[in-house]
């Protein structure tokens, strides 16, 4: 019996791990949107970094329409301020195929020398979770292949098999 002790004690630290994990599932997520989308898109154009920054986060999160949100998150990826350009990124990603109609601004991001690494990649995922709209961004995700960042080209390479695998 004692040479079960360290196994019983392993399940056990499992099984507890597994009804925090669980419980933690059902908390409610917060409420990061205090106010309607509009009122986020509107900040995006703010004088202040911070709240820019916010306000591309926030949009990523919340249930923003997309004919609403998707227009002022695709010129946020032009903001002076790199943080701002990956929260934007991310949040155009969580509207799929609804933000087919930024796609050239995401091209044009990754391919802007003002990007960093981070950017790219992001760009790349989120042209990935468009799909098939996203076909015009083949040529700059296959160039991508050829990048130094490795971790560029997987992203690259994941949203060219995503882009396709939509046919």
């Amino acid at each position: 019996m004692k040479e079960l002790r360290p196994f019983l004690f392993l399940g056990l630290v499992l099984l507890i791990g597994t009804a925090v994990s669980a419980l933690a599932q059902d908390v409610a997520r917060p409420d990061y949107a205090s106010e309607p989308a509009i009122s986020y898109v509107e900040q995006l154009s703010s004088d202040d970094v911070e709240v820019r920054r916010r306000a591309a986060y926030i949009l990523g999160r919340m249930d923003a329409p997309a004919d609403i949100a998707v227009p002022a998150l695709a010129k946020a990826l032009s903001d002076r301020q790199m943080e701002t350009r990956w929260y934007a990124m991310d949040a155009l990603g969580k509207f799929g195929p609804d933000a087919a109609p930024a796609v050239a601004d995401i091209v044009k991001s990754l391919e802007s020398e003002l990007n960093d690494a981070t950017v790219r990649r992001r760009g790349a995922r989120t042209l990935g979770r468009i799909g098939e709209a996203a076909k015009e961004a083949v040529p700059t995700l296959e160039a991508a292949l050829e990048s130094d960042d490795a971790q560029y080209r997987i992203a690259a390479a994941a949203a060219l098999w995503q882009i396709s695998s939509d046919d």
